[in-house]
């Protein structure tokens, strides 16, 4: 189950259930405060950042977005063991 709730008319990510494996980015308008992460089928994903990225259904194209946004996905790798 998908939900989208609003605040200061912002859309914030809410979801309580994915159907299969996820990957998430969100952030706010300046990009300042980036959350980023994945949900196995089954979980959730609630963030109090806005929904503006679209979800991602495969890990490269997830990888190559955090990079576009200057996340470096080999200190990802390292830290979070990706």
């Amino acid at each position: 189950m998908d939900f989208r709730w609003g605040f200061n008319n912002l859309t914030m990510i809410n979801i309580t259930k994915t159907t299969q494996h996820t990957w998430f980015i969100t952030y706010n308008d300046d990009k300042s405060v980036i959350h980023y992460g994945d949900a196995p089928e089954g979980t959730s994903i609630n963030s109090g950042q806005p929904d503006n990225d679209p979800l991602y259904y495969d890990k490269a194209d997830w990888l190559i977005r955090l990079a576009e946004l200057g996340i470096d996905p080999d200190i990802l790798a390292e830290f979070n063991d990706l």
